[in-house]
């Protein structure tokens, strides 16, 4: 059943299925009344033929028997009676299309039909003399023929018959047809029984595909309004228009909907209130080991000041992070966008950290295309190549060089840093995750922002080690057909 199914498609399991049922059905039907109309119509071709016969003994007994006629003319009934067979077709027909009288079928004319020589039958009397043939070229020898249907050969020719001896008479009667036109006839007429269930079938086929398209097309609309939701929206599905059979599936997925939405509420929540929460007091722990610093006398011991300042501007970093990460969970669609300037905006971000980056002696290399903007929200963006540049300018060895790549559909970041391994490459946009071999300061929070950040502007954010000779890790955000 693996085929019918093919990739557990509801749809083309329906669709095989019911097809193959129909053209099964359609062809069982059509095998059965083809056999079924050629016995019926060798059946009617029997039953003409016996009666033919029993004609032409009804009027050979009543001419023989008849009281009018004396001895001497009934013994002369062989010269008396005669059948003048039908032989000149071609002529006639030739001759009734020169006058253009009328259109005829290819076989007949006024006259008669071409066929009629494949037609027989033949009267005998009581001592074995012909008394009326259609064709007297045809030797038939009524000592051999019995009472009954007989399928014989003559004259090369192979002849159905019907043979009625009447003991009163002393007749001995046939009634032929030729084998081929009769076998020809019963074909024609079988086959044209088959056209129906031929013609059906294709037709119930379509109306079939038609029908389980639009018996299922509620599970494709539910399927395409699921495929292009947002990762926040978890809104309820509307029940309007659902078959009672999927009442119970939208029901299901909108209580799902709902315990998602409330359980991520809860930690949204969570966060940003321990985030408020934290911030007082690590402002003032920071106020105080500065305040510390100051009056501290031993070398020692402003060292270890200052670690612990270092700690506290970590843990602030790490506390701004999660407040931006709460209010971009919390924000289920993209506000304020507008028209930015991705040139300005990397430029403005680079000039933000020239005093960092000039402290290493690095260099920035900036490759920027004219007129390259994208509609986003300002404040998002600008955090979203912030912690890119912010990346760099961290990671970047001293005496380096930092490109910038401004072009139609992407923005490239280029540092000189000790890059990432590939296998952890996947990895590093998770939210806390941090490769192993990365020194320095970070939470494992600042990629992720990142992502999410161009998820919501319908961008793709892509990490990957340089290749073009230099150590170092190439962030491309990238839009457009590229982002596909």
């Amino acid at each position: 059943m693996t085929f019918l199914f093919g990739r557990r498609s509801i749809r083309q399991f329906l669709l095989v299925s019911l097809i193959l049922l129909v053209s099964i059905a359609g062809s069982l039907t059509a095998f059965f009344s083809y056999h079924e109309t050629k016995e019926e119509v060798e059946e009617l071709f029997d039953a003409e033929l016996a009666q033919m016969a029993r004609i032409l003994q009804s009027m050979m007994a009543h001419y023989l028997n008849s009281p009018y006629l004396d001895s001497q003319t009934k013994e002369q009934s062989t010269s008396m009676l005669q059948f003048q067979p039908y032989l000149s077709f071609e002529k006639d027909k030739a001759l009734e299309e020169a006058h253009e009288q009328q259109e005829y079928e290819e076989s007949l004319t006024t006259k008669g039909h071409k066929y009629e020589k494949k037609l027989a039958f033949q009267v005998w009397g009581a001592s074995q003399q012909t008394l009326i043939t259609s064709d007297p070229s045809t030797e038939w020898n009524p000592e051999t023929l019995l009472p009954g249907y007989w399928d014989i050969t003559v004259s090369k020719r192979l002849w159905r018959i019907f043979v009625l001896k009447d003991d009163q008479s002393g007749l001995t009667i046939l009634v032929g047809q030729r084998r081929s036109i009769r076998d020809g006839m019963v074909t024609e007429i079988g086959v044209s029984t088959l056209m129906i269930p031929l013609v059906l079938t294709p037709l119930l086929a379509i109306l079939v595909w038609v029908l389980v398209g639009y018996g299922l097309k509620p599970v494709r609309v539910i399927s395409k309004e699921l495929k292009y939701r947002d990762y926040s929206n978890l809104n309820a599905i509307s029940r309007e228009g659902v078959p009672s059979e999927l009442v119970i599936l939208v029901d299901s997925m909108n209580a799902l909907f709902r315990r998602v939405l409330n359980s991520a509420t809860r930690e949204q929540q969570f966060t940003a209130d321990a985030a408020h929460e934290l911030r007082t007091p690590l402002a003032g722990t920071k106020i105080q080991l500065q305040n510390a610093l100051r009056v501290a006398e031993s070398e020692d011991t402003k060292k270890f000041i200052q670690q612990s300042l270092k700690g506290i501007d970590r843990l602030t970093g790490m506390v701004e992070q999660l407040l931006m990460l709460s209010r971009l969970d919390h924000q289920k669609t993209l506000q304020d966008k507008q028209p930015l300037n991705l040139t300005l905006v990397c430029q403005e971000v680079m000039n933000e950290y020239s005093n960092e980056a000039a402290d290493k002696h690095i260099v920035w290399d900036v490759q920027c295309d004219s007129g390259v903007s994208v509609e986003g929200n300002p404040g998002a963006i600008r955090i979203l190549f912030k912690n890119l540049i912010e990346n760099a300018v961290r990671y970047t060895n001293d005496n380096s060089t930092i490109t910038v790549k401004v072009q139609a559909e992407n923005v490239q970041i280029l540092d000189q840093g000790p890059g990432i391994p590939n296998e952890e490459l996947d990895r590093v946009m998770e939210r806390f995750y941090r490769a192993h071999d990365v020194q320095g300061m970070g939470s494992g929070l600042g990629l992720s922002i990142c992502q999410q950040v161009a998820e919501m502007h319908g961008m793709q954010l892509y990490l990957a080690n340089r290749d073009d000779g230099i150590h170092g890790l190439c962030a491309t955000v990238a839009w457009g057909s590229e982002a596909l």
